[in-house]
C-alpha cells in the first residue's frame, strides 16, 4: 500500500499540470466549495460553544451542505451534457 501511495505522490509531483487536468472547473468549485467557505469558518466558529464536538460537526455541515450542492449542479449541468452529447452524434 505504502509503495502504491508513493508512486501515485510521485507522479503528482512529476506531472501536476496533467492531475489538474484531470478535473473540470466545476469540481475545482465544489472541492473549494466545501473545504473552504463550508468548513473553515464553522470550523473556527463552532468550537467555542461545542468545544471539540464543534469541529466535527462543522465537517458533518461541510458535507451535508456540499452534497446538496452538488447534486443541485449536477440536475442543471447533466441534461447540459446530455444535449450535446445529442446533437454531437447527428
Amino acid at each position: 500500500m505504502f509503495s502504491f501511495n508513493a508512486a501515485v505522490m510521485l507522479l503528482m509531483i512529476i506531472f501536476p499540470g496533467r492531475v489538474a487536468s484531470m478535473f473540470t472547473s466545476i469540481s475545482l468549485f465544489i472541492a473549494l466549495l466545501r473545504k473552504v467557505i463550508l468548513l473553515v469558518p464553522p470550523a473556527l466558529i463552532l468550537p467555542s460553544f461545542w468545544g471539540v464536538k464543534g469541529v466535527f460537526a462543522a465537517e458533518s455541515m461541510a458535507d451535508a451542505t456540499a452534497a446538496v450542492c452538488c447534486t443541485i449542479i449536477f440536475m442543471m449541468t447533466f441534461p447540459k451534457i446530455l444535449k450535446k452529447g445529442v446533437c454531437s452524434r447527428s
